[in-house]
């Protein structure tokens, strides 16, 4: 599940890697050795990814870990 996701986030279509954001959110939500990375990375998409994703992005961060 983890490597679906992660090679999600560089597909070219925004929707692809919005929701690969939000699956891996909720898999660091059950395994919170994950949960440093993936704030990393959702961090780094507040910076590199267009505003539709970015939307998805902060909603994640907000309900926190």
């Amino acid at each position: 599940m983890e490597a679906k996701l992660r090679w999600g986030l560089s597909h070219s279509n925004k929707f692809v890697r919005a929701w690969s954001f939000h699956g891996l959110f909720y898999l660091a939500k059950q395994y919170p050795d994950m949960q440093d990375e993936v704030t990393q990375l959702l961090e780094t998409a507040l910076v590199d990814e267009p505003a539709s994703v970015k939307a998805r992005v902060r909603s994640l961060l907000k309900l926190g870990f």
